[in-house]
Formats: structure tokens, C-alpha cells, sequence
């Protein structure tokens, strides 16, 4: 059952390779994202198993002999991945990795396919254009990322948005050489009328229940 749940995450971060690499190619842009939600996924479910003693979950040895590995091999898949972005990198690109949460031991009673759940310390590294070799991010949190990516992008930063500008993070050449600018606000943003739920917006919320993030 956990590798079942799991199967369709793997599907849509290939998927979302595919699509990324040729829009990246193809489309030169400022800022380029894309989200890979497999590793989040294998956490999830398979925490138990790389980490049998963490819970009483259960686990017998076999499982954790077949499935122990799963979550450490999907980071060197998904390290795979972001290596084909490197090698695309140019000498004025900064790339940033980032998740907005770790992941810790869970029971939930009746879910026996969640056994790993989000703990609140993250990760984000910087590498590229701007960024100080070997620093070391200290009192960030991802309010800070935005006013970070625009002071990246030379785009004056909002003095009404919330957070900063991670200055740990640059180096002193790009610090000197590209002070942040401010303005006053960015002003209001007109919301479209919400649209009407298709069957794949149902499909997405019933794996969001399924990994706990919503009841």
C-alpha cells in the first residue's frame, strides 16, 4: 500500500523533469521554479522503514530490508535532477534549493502509510551568482526567502513585506555592488473568481488527505 501511494509522486516529479528541462531551454527567464514533491511523498511513507526503531511501528525485517533504502535513494534521484539544472547554470545564475519543512517519527493511529511527519526546521541552500562560498544562513525562516529571491533579481523589495534579505548568504563584492532598493508597497492584487473544482483538483486533495496534510 505505501508503494502504491508512492508510485504516482515519482510519476509526477518525471513528469515535472521533463516539462522543467524544456521550458527552461526553451523560454529564457528571470526566475525559473520547479517543485519536486517525491521526496516529501517517501517521507511520509516510508519513514518507518528507514527508521524501524524510531516508533513502535511494526516493522518487520524483511520490510525493512526491501524498502529501508527508499527515502535515501530518492535524494540521490532527486540530486540527479538538480545536477541537469546545474549543468545549465550560466556565470550571472543563482540557483536556490529549498524545503519549507524536515520530517520527524509519527504514530497516526489508523494510517498505517504515514509514519513520517513534518517537523519544523527546514533547509535552503544558495549556489551561483552572489552567493558567499562555504557561508553559513543564520535566524532565517521562510518569510525571508522572498525579499532574498528579489534582492537576487536587483528588484526593489516592498518595505510592507514581511521578512529580509538573507545577507548571510551573499557575498561581500555582490553586497557592495548591489545594496537593496525598497519602495513602499507593491499595492493591491485583483483575484480572479475562484473556479469551478475539476476531477483532478479532487484527485490532488484526496492525496493531500491521504499523507495527513488535511482532514
Amino acid at each position: 500500500e505505501c508503494v502504491e501511494g508512492f508510485l504516482w509522486s515519482l510519476a509526477c516529479d518525471e513528469t515535472y523533469r521533463r516539462i522543467g528541462l524544456k521550458l527552461y531551454d526553451r523560454f529564457p527567464v528571470d526566475l525559473f521554479a520547479v517543485y519536486f514533491g517525491g521526496v516529501d511523498v517517501a517521507s511520509h511513507r516510508f519513514w518507518k522503514f528507514a527508521h524501524p526503531d524510531a516508533m513502535p511501528y511494526g516493522v518487520s525485517p524483511r520490510e525493512t530490508a526491501v524498502l529501508g533504502r527508499v527515502i535515501d535513494e530518492y535524494y540521490v534521484y532527486v540530486d540527479g535532477l538538480l545536477g541537469e539544472y546545474l549543468d545549465r547554470l550560466g556565470p550571472g545564475d543563482t540557483l536556490v534549493v529549498l524545503s519549507d519543512h524536515g520530517f520527524k517519527p509519527v504514530l497516526f493511529p489508523g494510517k498505517p502509510t504515514t509514519s513520517g511527519h513534518h517537523r519544523l526546521e527546514g533547509i535552503i541552500g544558495f549556489y551561483g551568482r552572489g552567493v558567499k562560498a562555504g557561508g553559513k544562513i543564520g535566524d532565517a525562516g521562510l518569510l525571508d526567502v522572498l525579499p532574498t529571491l528579489l534582492d537576487l533579481l536587483d528588484v526593489p523589495i516592498a518595505k510592507d513585506l514581511e521578512g529580509h534579505v538573507m545577507r548571510d548568504a551573499l557575498d561581500e563584492d555582490f553586497k557592495k555592488r548591489h545594496p537593496p532598493s525598497v519602495v513602499d508597497t507593491y499595492g493591491g492584487v485583483e483575484r480572479p473568481a475562484a473556479p469551478t473544482q475539476t476531477e483532478l483538483d479532487r484527485n490532488v486533495l484526496e492525496r493531500l488527505r491521504s499523507l495527513g496534510y488535511i482532514n
